[in-house]
């Protein structure tokens, strides 16, 4: 399976039901997420990002990293319309959605040392942003979701 915008290398992380999702290389060198429905690829660009890897898939719901314009990764969440960065709020070298079930979340980040810590998280909503609370991770006890303005839907 092949990514037709695909140069030399399609990777693909997860599946659920028909929907496959991964990352492409293009011909300059960029990574771009991907979703493949069974008959037709949509390209995943976070509009944060300079490149995009998704990872996990459950229904509409994709989740993965971009990397931003500091060189970090952030983690994000992509529901088919728009996505929401997914940040440890204590500034840490970079955090990375990995998979998916329903409302749980799983993925990793990097504090200052280099240190992963691994993280189960569920959106909890809240009135101005969207919260995740870990279930036992780890002792720092939130992340923050941030939601972007949707520049254009990749």
């Amino acid at each position: 399976m092949n990514d037709p915008l695909a140069f030399n290398r399609t990777v693909v992380y997860g599946i659920s039901g028909n929907n496959i999702v991964g990352y492409y290389l293009d011909s300059s060198g960029n990574y771009h997420g991907f979703l493949y429905n069974g008959s037709t690829y949509t390209t995943l660009n976070d509009p944060l990002g300079s490149l995009t890897v998704a990872i996990g898939v459950d229904g509409n719901n994709i989740v993965g990293y971009y990397e931003d314009s500091s060189g970090n990764y952030n983690g994000f969440l992509y529901n088919g319309s728009s996505y929401t960065t997914i940040d440890d709020p204590l500034g840490v070298e970079g955090t990375i959605a990995n998979g998916i079930s329903g409302n749980n979340i799983v993925g990793h980040y990097s504090d200052s040392s280099g240190t992963a810590h691994g993280f189960e998280a569920i959106p909890v909503p809240e009135p101005s942003t969207l919260a995740l609370g870990i279930l036992g991770a780890t002792s720092a006890g939130l992340l923050a979701l941030r939601r972007k303005q949707k520049r254009g839907q990749n």
